[in-house]
């Protein structure tokens, strides 16, 4: 099948960004051959910097951080916000950064059980992102000890090189979120279900909506933190209990819905795309020199409230 062939620019992604392997590309490969270009018919950008707003070409605002898309300046966002614009899409990053089929596989509970895996990880480096991950963390550590794998509070004789090798002998992960918005979902609670684990997540509070709540438990389901670990405990002494997690599906009937369906999504990409190549009015094209003149000047900068990084 002939791929046309696009222009395309990425900028304001993180360090290190590699465009032909970010999680976006298995979505956009099947369906067009990617010239990278200076002058591009269509600009992708993320939301660590502001050099998108020297294009003047379509625009396609893509995050997985918790920053909502700002329609002022894009023609289409892709990001994890439940939103009904018909220039948006959603896509969590769990559902970009694993596939449909790795999220509906089936685990054999038994055999997980038997593993005789130890009893809760925990990988964090930035303890500056997230008080409550931490807070959590202390409270069932002094209850019962904790591997902590990342660079914050390390007790296992240093950081991991392999956070889900890591996981992976443990029966519970501390799956928190950087912070907590109806929508923002990231890997966290995906690498855990995957590696065997039973995740204790905290963040997307409309969480049980998408993913099967079976699955995990939800912390933010308790009044307090230890309600919610006298219950983990009451699961890790249970084999019932355990097995009851630990055969429940990631999506509920172990169906993935149609709006994160691997298929469905890149034909949705693909339309984006082929929608900005005809595209006859763009978002705003000026903002690059007014945004760094509001800048200077905070009462206005608040008045516009430009929220960009």
């Amino acid at each position: 099948m002939h791929k046309p062939t696009i222009k395309i620019k990425f900028t304001d992604f993180y360090p290190g960004f590699i465009w032909n392997e970010h999680c976006l590309w298995k979505y956009i490969y099947p369906h067009f051959n990617v010239e990278l270009s200076d002058d591009p018919d269509i600009l992708i950008y993320s939301c660590f910097g502001t050099e998108f707003l020297k294009y003047k070409c379509p625009k396609i605002f893509y995050t997985a951080e918790n920053i909502p898309p700002d329609f002022r300046f894009c023609d289409f966002a892709i990001s994890y916000e439940y939103n009904d614009k018909p220039n948006h899409l959603r896509i969590p990053l769990y559902n970009i950064y694993f596939t449909t089929e790795q999220l509906t596989q089936t685990r054999d509970a038994e055999k997980l059980l038997s593993e005789k895996r130890q009893f809760c990880s925990f990988v964090v480096s930035n303890s500056n992102e997230s008080q409550e991950r931490i807070l959590f963390f202390q409270a069932l550590n002094n209850v019962l000890p904790v591997a902590s794998g990342g660079k914050y509070a390390n007790n296992v004789g240093g950081p991991v090189k392999n956070k889900r090798y890591f996981i992976r002998n443990y029966k519970f992960n501390i799956a928190f979120e950087n912070s907590s918005y109806p929508g923002y979902t990231t890997e966290k609670i995906a690498e855990p279900w995957i590696e065997g684990c039973i995740p204790l997540y905290w963040g997307n509070p409309k969480i049980s909506e998408e993913i099967n709540p079976d699955c995990f438990i939800n912390i933010q389901n308790f009044k307090n933190y230890n309600d919610a670990i006298s219950y983990i405990l009451d699961v890790h002494k249970s084999k019932e209990l355990t097995l009851k997690y630990l055969h429940a599906p990631f999506y509920k009937n172990n169906q993935a819905p149609d709006n994160l369906n691997d298929i469905q999504n890149s034909l949705k990409v693909k339309n984006i795309i082929e929608s900005c190549l005809i595209i006859k009015k763009t978002a705003f094209r000026n903002w690059h020199k007014a945004y760094y003149y509001f800048r200077k000047f905070p009462t206005i900068n608040r008045l516009i409230k430009i929220q960009l990084r």
